[in-house]
Protein backbone atom coordinates (compact mmCIF):
# COMPACT_ATOMS: atom_id res chain seq x y z
CA UNK A 1 0.00 0.00 0.00
CA UNK A 2 1.41 3.47 -1.03
CA UNK A 3 2.20 5.97 1.72
CA UNK A 4 0.24 8.77 1.51
CA UNK A 5 0.79 12.41 -0.25
CA UNK A 6 4.09 13.92 0.13
CA UNK A 7 3.84 17.06 2.34
CA UNK A 8 5.36 19.56 -0.13
CA UNK A 9 5.64 23.15 -1.76
CA UNK A 10 2.64 21.76 -4.31
CA UNK A 11 -0.20 22.45 -1.40
CA UNK A 12 -2.44 25.06 -2.17
CA UNK A 13 -1.85 27.89 0.55
CA UNK A 14 -4.62 27.55 2.50
CA UNK A 15 -3.79 23.64 2.82
CA UNK A 16 -0.43 24.45 3.86
CA UNK A 17 -1.56 26.66 6.69
CA UNK A 18 -4.15 23.88 8.18
CA UNK A 19 -0.85 21.50 8.03
CA UNK A 20 1.28 23.84 9.41
CA UNK A 21 -1.38 24.00 12.07
CA UNK A 22 -1.35 20.26 12.36
CA UNK A 23 2.29 20.30 12.78
CA UNK A 24 2.38 22.65 15.55
CA UNK A 25 -0.27 21.04 17.69
CA UNK A 26 2.35 17.71 17.17
CA UNK A 27 0.85 15.64 15.22
CA UNK A 28 3.95 15.48 12.98
CA UNK A 29 3.80 11.88 12.15
CA UNK A 30 2.05 9.52 10.17
CA UNK A 31 -2.08 8.95 10.50
CA UNK A 32 -3.73 5.59 9.85
CA UNK A 33 -7.30 6.12 9.20
CA UNK A 34 -9.79 3.25 9.04
CA UNK A 35 -13.14 4.02 7.76
CA UNK A 36 -16.41 2.59 7.93
CA UNK A 37 -18.70 4.21 5.38
CA UNK A 38 -22.45 3.38 4.37
CA UNK A 39 -20.94 5.29 1.67
CA UNK A 40 -23.15 8.28 -0.15
CA UNK A 41 -23.12 11.46 -1.49
CA UNK A 42 -21.76 13.22 1.51
CA UNK A 43 -19.61 9.98 2.85
CA UNK A 44 -17.92 10.14 -0.81
CA UNK A 45 -17.02 13.83 0.13
CA UNK A 46 -14.84 12.98 3.65
CA UNK A 47 -13.45 10.13 2.10
CA UNK A 48 -11.87 12.37 -0.90
CA UNK A 49 -11.42 14.43 2.02
CA UNK A 50 -9.13 12.03 4.04
CA UNK A 51 -7.18 10.65 1.03
CA UNK A 52 -5.86 13.97 0.02
CA UNK A 53 -4.55 15.38 3.21
CA UNK A 54 -0.86 15.31 3.77
CA UNK A 55 0.12 13.13 6.58
CA UNK A 56 -3.05 10.44 6.40
CA UNK A 57 -2.82 6.91 5.06
CA UNK A 58 -5.88 5.41 4.73
CA UNK A 59 -5.50 1.35 5.28
CA UNK A 60 -8.77 0.54 4.49
CA UNK A 61 -12.88 0.81 3.52
CA UNK A 62 -15.14 -0.82 5.29
CA UNK A 63 -18.76 -0.82 4.22
CA UNK A 64 -22.13 -1.17 6.23
CA UNK A 65 -26.12 -0.68 5.01
CA UNK A 66 -27.19 2.29 5.89
CA UNK A 67 -27.90 5.50 3.37
CA UNK A 68 -28.08 2.50 0.73
CA UNK A 69 -28.03 -1.37 0.69
CA UNK A 70 -24.10 -2.36 1.86
CA UNK A 71 -23.40 -3.95 -1.78
CA UNK A 72 -24.59 -0.40 -3.47
CA UNK A 73 -22.17 1.58 -0.71
CA UNK A 74 -19.22 -0.79 -1.60
CA UNK A 75 -20.06 0.32 -5.31
CA UNK A 76 -19.86 3.66 -4.07
CA UNK A 77 -16.67 3.30 -2.31
CA UNK A 78 -14.48 1.94 -5.09
CA UNK A 79 -15.87 4.78 -7.13
CA UNK A 80 -14.69 7.49 -4.61
CA UNK A 81 -11.68 5.69 -4.38
CA UNK A 82 -11.41 5.69 -8.18
CA UNK A 83 -11.49 8.82 -8.48
CA UNK A 84 -9.20 9.96 -6.64
CA UNK A 85 -7.26 7.21 -8.30
CA UNK A 86 -6.76 5.36 -5.29
CA UNK A 87 -8.12 1.46 -5.53
CA UNK A 88 -5.09 0.49 -3.95
CA UNK A 89 -6.87 0.84 -0.75
CA UNK A 90 -9.05 -1.97 0.04
CA UNK A 91 -12.41 -2.12 0.32
CA UNK A 92 -14.24 -5.01 2.54
CA UNK A 93 -17.80 -5.67 2.93
CA UNK A 94 -19.66 -5.39 5.98
CA UNK A 95 -22.80 -5.91 7.45
CA UNK A 96 -26.35 -6.10 4.90
CA UNK A 97 -28.16 -5.07 7.75
CA UNK A 98 -28.27 -3.54 11.49
CA UNK A 99 -27.92 -5.87 14.86
CA UNK A 100 -32.29 -6.40 15.37
CA UNK A 101 -33.59 -4.15 13.15
CA UNK A 102 -35.34 -3.90 9.70
CA UNK A 103 -32.84 -1.91 7.72
CA UNK A 104 -34.26 1.38 6.71
CA UNK A 105 -32.34 3.47 3.49
CA UNK A 106 -31.87 7.59 3.29
CA UNK A 107 -32.45 7.16 -0.95
CA UNK A 108 -34.88 9.82 -0.72
CA UNK A 109 -31.81 11.94 0.53
CA UNK A 110 -28.89 10.72 -1.68
CA UNK A 111 -30.78 9.02 -4.53
CA UNK A 112 -31.33 5.66 -5.51
CA UNK A 113 -27.78 4.68 -6.14
CA UNK A 114 -26.86 6.78 -2.97
CA UNK A 115 -24.38 9.39 -5.60
CA UNK A 116 -27.01 11.44 -6.71
CA UNK A 117 -28.63 9.50 -9.13
CA UNK A 118 -25.86 9.27 -11.53
CA UNK A 119 -25.53 5.90 -11.54
CA UNK A 120 -21.69 5.44 -12.31
CA UNK A 121 -20.33 2.47 -14.05
CA UNK A 122 -18.91 -0.04 -11.42
CA UNK A 123 -15.04 0.26 -10.80
CA UNK A 124 -12.53 -2.45 -9.21
CA UNK A 125 -13.97 -5.14 -6.84
CA UNK A 126 -13.83 -5.50 -3.18
CA UNK A 127 -11.34 -7.10 -1.23
CA UNK A 128 -11.35 -10.90 0.30
CA UNK A 129 -12.83 -10.68 3.60
CA UNK A 130 -15.05 -9.05 5.79
CA UNK A 131 -15.49 -5.94 7.22
CA UNK A 132 -15.05 -7.23 11.08
CA UNK A 133 -12.18 -9.54 10.44
CA UNK A 134 -10.54 -6.38 8.33
CA UNK A 135 -10.77 -4.34 11.51
CA UNK A 136 -9.74 -6.33 14.08
CA UNK A 137 -6.74 -7.63 11.60
CA UNK A 138 -5.87 -3.64 10.82
CA UNK A 139 -6.39 -2.49 14.95
CA UNK A 140 -4.22 -5.43 16.14
CA UNK A 141 -1.49 -4.59 13.95
CA UNK A 142 -1.75 -1.02 14.44
CA UNK A 143 -3.49 -0.07 17.65
CA UNK A 144 -2.96 3.47 19.25
CA UNK A 145 -1.60 4.63 15.82
CA UNK A 146 -5.10 3.91 14.48
CA UNK A 147 -8.07 6.30 13.77
CA UNK A 148 -11.47 4.53 13.33
CA UNK A 149 -13.82 6.80 11.85
CA UNK A 150 -17.86 5.29 11.48
CA UNK A 151 -19.17 7.52 9.06
CA UNK A 152 -22.72 4.99 9.12
CA UNK A 153 -24.38 3.26 11.46
CA UNK A 154 -22.64 1.70 14.16
CA UNK A 155 -23.29 -2.43 13.49
CA UNK A 156 -19.18 -3.31 12.11
CA UNK A 157 -18.19 -1.16 14.94
CA UNK A 158 -20.99 -2.88 17.16
CA UNK A 159 -20.10 -6.32 15.66
CA UNK A 160 -16.12 -6.18 15.77
CA UNK A 161 -16.64 -5.37 20.10
CA UNK A 162 -18.77 -8.52 20.31
CA UNK A 163 -15.88 -10.66 18.12
CA UNK A 164 -13.26 -9.33 20.13
CA UNK A 165 -13.53 -6.26 22.51
CA UNK A 166 -10.06 -6.53 23.86
CA UNK A 167 -8.56 -5.98 20.43
CA UNK A 168 -11.02 -3.04 19.65
CA UNK A 169 -10.41 -1.09 22.79
CA UNK A 170 -6.34 -1.31 22.09
CA UNK A 171 -7.36 1.44 18.81
CA UNK A 172 -6.41 5.11 18.90
CA UNK A 173 -9.01 7.28 19.06
CA UNK A 174 -12.86 6.02 17.65
CA UNK A 175 -14.34 8.91 15.90
CA UNK A 176 -18.38 8.88 15.25
CA UNK A 177 -20.20 10.84 12.88
CA UNK A 178 -24.29 10.36 14.86
CA UNK A 179 -26.85 11.37 17.27
CA UNK A 180 -26.91 15.42 17.68
CA UNK A 181 -25.64 17.06 20.74
CA UNK A 182 -28.87 19.23 20.98
CA UNK A 183 -31.22 16.44 21.03
CA UNK A 184 -33.34 17.59 17.41
CA UNK A 185 -33.13 14.77 15.28
CA UNK A 186 -33.69 14.52 11.11
CA UNK A 187 -35.59 11.58 10.81
CA UNK A 188 -37.61 11.51 14.13
CA UNK A 189 -37.71 14.47 16.35
CA UNK A 190 -34.38 13.35 18.41
CA UNK A 191 -33.31 10.75 16.66
CA UNK A 192 -30.20 11.13 13.69
CA UNK A 193 -29.76 8.67 11.26
CA UNK A 194 -27.12 6.88 11.61
CA UNK A 195 -28.04 5.88 15.37
CA UNK A 196 -31.86 5.42 13.89
CA UNK A 197 -30.79 2.95 11.79
CA UNK A 198 -29.10 0.71 13.99
CA UNK A 199 -29.78 2.51 17.60
CA UNK A 200 -28.54 -1.42 19.66
CA UNK A 201 -25.29 -0.76 17.93
CA UNK A 202 -24.62 2.73 18.94
CA UNK A 203 -25.59 1.47 22.48
CA UNK A 204 -23.39 -0.70 22.11
CA UNK A 205 -20.49 0.94 21.18
CA UNK A 206 -20.86 4.07 23.00
CA UNK A 207 -20.61 1.52 26.57
CA UNK A 208 -18.03 -0.22 24.87
CA UNK A 209 -15.25 1.62 27.24
CA UNK A 210 -14.01 2.49 23.48
CA UNK A 211 -12.12 5.91 22.97
CA UNK A 212 -14.38 7.59 21.07
CA UNK A 213 -15.17 11.19 20.04
CA UNK A 214 -18.78 12.31 18.65
CA UNK A 215 -19.78 14.59 15.81
CA UNK A 216 -23.37 15.44 16.00
CA UNK A 217 -25.91 15.79 13.46
CA UNK A 218 -25.82 18.93 14.94
CA UNK A 219 -22.53 20.26 13.81
CA UNK A 220 -23.27 19.92 10.34
CA UNK A 221 -26.57 21.82 10.68
CA UNK A 222 -24.87 24.66 12.80
CA UNK A 223 -21.16 25.02 11.22
CA UNK A 224 -20.64 22.85 8.23
CA UNK A 225 -23.15 24.40 5.99
CA UNK A 226 -21.42 25.21 1.76
CA UNK A 227 -24.20 27.87 -0.02
CA UNK A 228 -24.44 27.60 -3.94
CA UNK A 229 -21.24 30.17 -4.41
CA UNK A 230 -19.39 27.34 -2.80
CA UNK A 231 -20.74 24.73 -5.04
CA UNK A 232 -20.52 26.81 -8.17
CA UNK A 233 -16.31 27.33 -6.95
CA UNK A 234 -16.09 24.08 -6.57
CA UNK A 235 -17.29 23.28 -10.26
CA UNK A 236 -15.65 25.99 -11.77
CA UNK A 237 -12.32 24.62 -10.61
CA UNK A 238 -11.82 22.13 -12.92
CA UNK A 239 -10.23 19.49 -10.49
CA UNK A 240 -11.73 16.00 -11.24
CA UNK A 241 -12.58 15.45 -7.43
CA UNK A 242 -14.35 18.40 -6.82
CA UNK A 243 -16.52 17.90 -9.99
CA UNK A 244 -17.52 14.51 -8.67
CA UNK A 245 -18.33 15.96 -4.63
CA UNK A 246 -20.58 18.38 -6.73
CA UNK A 247 -22.34 15.74 -9.07
CA UNK A 248 -23.13 13.26 -6.12
CA UNK A 249 -24.48 15.76 -3.64
CA UNK A 250 -27.06 17.56 -5.99
CA UNK A 251 -29.72 15.22 -4.43
CA UNK A 252 -28.48 16.23 -1.51
CA UNK A 253 -28.41 19.83 -1.76
CA UNK A 254 -32.07 19.69 -3.10
CA UNK A 255 -33.08 18.45 -0.29
CA UNK A 256 -31.19 19.98 2.28
CA UNK A 257 -31.91 23.39 1.03
CA UNK A 258 -35.53 22.94 0.90
CA UNK A 259 -36.38 20.84 4.27
CA UNK A 260 -33.54 21.92 6.75
CA UNK A 261 -31.79 25.25 5.30
CA UNK A 262 -33.16 26.92 2.46
CA UNK A 263 -30.22 28.01 0.49
CA UNK A 264 -27.20 25.53 2.35
CA UNK A 265 -26.36 21.93 2.31
CA UNK A 266 -25.54 20.94 5.53
CA UNK A 267 -22.27 18.42 5.05
CA UNK A 268 -22.44 15.93 8.29
CA UNK A 269 -19.92 12.99 7.02
CA UNK A 270 -17.05 15.71 6.27
CA UNK A 271 -17.82 17.94 9.16
CA UNK A 272 -16.40 14.85 11.12
CA UNK A 273 -13.72 14.11 8.90
CA UNK A 274 -12.75 17.53 9.24
CA UNK A 275 -12.69 17.25 13.11
CA UNK A 276 -10.67 13.61 12.99
CA UNK A 277 -8.29 15.42 10.57
CA UNK A 278 -7.83 18.61 12.63
CA UNK A 279 -9.13 18.30 15.72
CA UNK A 280 -8.38 21.76 16.81
CA UNK A 281 -11.00 22.92 14.49
CA UNK A 282 -13.16 21.85 17.16
CA UNK A 283 -14.57 21.92 20.60
CA UNK A 284 -14.26 19.04 22.30
CA UNK A 285 -16.50 18.49 26.04
CA UNK A 286 -16.53 15.23 27.81
CA UNK A 287 -20.01 13.65 28.55
CA UNK A 288 -21.96 10.96 29.38
CA UNK A 289 -23.92 9.83 26.43
CA UNK A 290 -26.56 7.08 26.05
CA UNK A 291 -28.59 5.98 22.92
CA UNK A 292 -32.56 5.86 22.76
CA UNK A 293 -33.77 2.23 22.19
CA UNK A 294 -37.31 1.86 22.27
CA UNK A 295 -38.68 5.20 22.13
CA UNK A 296 -41.61 5.70 19.34
CA UNK A 297 -40.44 9.11 18.75
CA UNK A 298 -36.96 9.01 20.12
CA UNK A 299 -35.25 5.84 18.74
CA UNK A 300 -31.94 6.89 18.18
CA UNK A 301 -31.97 9.72 20.05
CA UNK A 302 -28.60 10.56 21.68
CA UNK A 303 -29.23 10.77 24.61
CA UNK A 304 -26.47 13.67 26.23
CA UNK A 305 -25.80 14.27 30.47
CA UNK A 306 -25.09 17.85 29.87
CA UNK A 307 -25.05 18.68 33.84
CA UNK A 308 -24.09 14.91 35.41
CA UNK A 309 -27.75 14.18 36.62
CA UNK A 310 -26.53 10.66 36.42
CA UNK A 311 -23.50 10.88 38.14
CA UNK A 312 -22.16 8.36 35.73
CA UNK A 313 -18.29 9.51 34.48
CA UNK A 314 -17.63 10.75 30.77
CA UNK A 315 -17.72 8.04 28.14
CA UNK A 316 -16.92 10.24 24.99
CA UNK A 317 -15.70 13.32 24.01
CA UNK A 318 -18.78 15.52 22.54
CA UNK A 319 -18.04 17.83 19.65
CA UNK A 320 -19.82 21.31 20.67
CA UNK A 321 -18.68 23.54 17.98
CA UNK A 322 -16.77 23.30 14.55
CA UNK A 323 -15.07 26.59 13.26
CA UNK A 324 -16.96 26.81 10.18
CA UNK A 325 -14.84 29.14 8.22
CA UNK A 326 -12.13 26.86 8.96
CA UNK A 327 -13.88 23.75 7.82
CA UNK A 328 -15.08 25.19 4.17
CA UNK A 329 -11.23 26.41 3.57
CA UNK A 330 -10.03 22.87 4.72
CA UNK A 331 -12.58 20.79 2.65
CA UNK A 332 -12.58 23.58 -0.62
CA UNK A 333 -8.46 23.08 -0.66
CA UNK A 334 -8.78 19.27 -0.27
CA UNK A 335 -11.67 18.66 -3.13
CA UNK A 336 -8.82 20.91 -5.18
CA UNK A 337 -5.91 19.59 -4.42
CA UNK A 338 -3.71 17.92 -7.23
Amino acid sequence: MEDGPDCGEHLPVGLSGCLSSCLGSGLDEERLFLIDTDTAADDAVAIMMALAYPGVRVLALTTVAGNVCVDQATRNALKTLDVCGRLDVPVFVGASSPLVREITYATDVHGADGLGDNWFEEVGEPATGGAVEAALDLIGRHGPKLTWIALGPLTNVALALRADQETCLRAGRVLVMGGAGDGVGNITPAGEFNMYVDPEAAREVVGSGLPIRVVGWDIARRDALVDREFRERLRASGNPKAEFAYDVTRRLWAFASAKHHAGYMDLADPSAMAAALEPDLAEWEPRYVDVECAGELTRGALVVDHLGVTGNPPNVELCRRLDAEGFKRLLFDLLTSR
